[in-house]
C-alpha cells in the first residue's frame, strides 16, 4: 500500500446512512472519461471456527459470523490494517456485528475511491456464502471484515488485497486462509467476557495461536475469475 493511502482512525466520523448497494455496469467511467473495464469473481467464504479446530476455553454453542462486509476501491484509501487503531465502524463491527457505522466510513470514499460496497447475512460455523463482486483496473483492492460471535472484539478479513497479480493480469483464482485478529478495544480474554473497554484502543493484532485459538484458520475466503461466455 502506497505512503499515501490514508486508513481511517477512530478520529474520522461517519458519513450519511448507507442507501441501496451500488449496481455496477460491466464498464464504468473514470474522472478522465475513459472507460475502465471490469471483471467479476465468484467469492466463497467459509467457516471454518469450531470446537475441533479451536478446542479451547469453553467453545460456544452458537459460533457465527456477523454479516461480511465486503468493499472494492482503490489504493488510495484503507479501512485497517493491523498494528493501527480500529476505526469506530471496525469497533463497532469487531465487538458488536453490527455493519452500520462501518458501511457509512466507507460509503463516504464513493465514488472517488470506493467502487462498490456489499454487505452479507450472518454465516453460521461451519458454513458458507457465496456472492459476487466486480473489480477493474482503477478499483482492483478488496477489504473483507466479518466479527467472531460470540467474542469481545474478534474478527476476520482481508484488507486491501489486489486481484492483480504481480504480472499484471487479473488472478484467475485465490484462496485466503483467515486468522482471528484483535480490534484492541476490549480486553474481554473470552468468548463471552462483559464489556470492558480498553483504553486508550490498542492497535489491531493476529490472535493466531493465542488464546482461545490454535493454529488453524477460524475460515477461507476464495475468489475465482468468472469467465462469460
Amino acid at each position: 500500500m502506497p505512503e499515501s493511502c490514508h486508513y481511517l482512525s477512530k478520529r474520522c466520523r461517519t458519513a450519511p446512512r448507507m442507501g441501496a448497494l451500488l449496481t455496477l455496469a460491466l464498464a464504468t467511467t473514470g474522472c478522465d472519461g475513459t472507460e475502465a473495464t471490469s471483471v467479476r469473481y465468484e467469492v466463497t467464504f467459509v467457516a471454518n471456527w469450531n470446537d475441533s479446530t479451536h478446542p479451547y476455553d469453553n467453545f460456544p454453542s452458537n459460533p457465527h459470523f456477523s454479516p461480511l462486509v465486503a468493499s472494492v476501491h482503490s489504493s488510495d484509501i484503507g479501512f485497517w490494517k493491523l498494528g493501527d487503531t480500529a476505526s469506530h465502524g471496525i469497533e463497532s463491527m469487531a465487538e458488536t456485528g453490527s455493519t452500520q457505522l462501518l458501511a457509512e466510513e466507507i460509503r463516504a470514499h464513493e465514488p472517488q475511491s470506493v467502487l462498490k460496497l456489499t454487505l452479507r447475512s450472518i454465516v453460521q460455523s461451519p458454513g458458507s456464502d457465496t456472492f459476487e463482486v466486480e473489480v477493474d483496473e482503477r478499483f482492483p483492492l478488496v477489504t473483507f471484515v466479518t466479527m467472531l460471535g460470540p467474542s469481545p472484539d474478534w474478527f476476520a478479513g482481508v484488507t486491501s488485497h489486489s486481484l492483480i497479480d504481480a504480472g499484471g493480469a487479473w488472478t484467475e483464482r485465490l484462496e485466503l486462509p483467515l486468522y482471528p485478529l484483535d480490534a484492541g478495544t476490549d480486553n474481554g480474554p473470552s468468548y463471552n467476557s462483559s464489556n470492558q473497554d480498553t483504553s486508550p484502543p490498542e492497535g489491531i493484532s493476529s490472535m493466531r495461536n493465542q488464546s482461545p485459538f490454535s493454529d488453524n484458520p477460524v475460515a477461507f475466503l476464495s475468489f475465482d475469475l468468472v469467465m462469460d461466455g
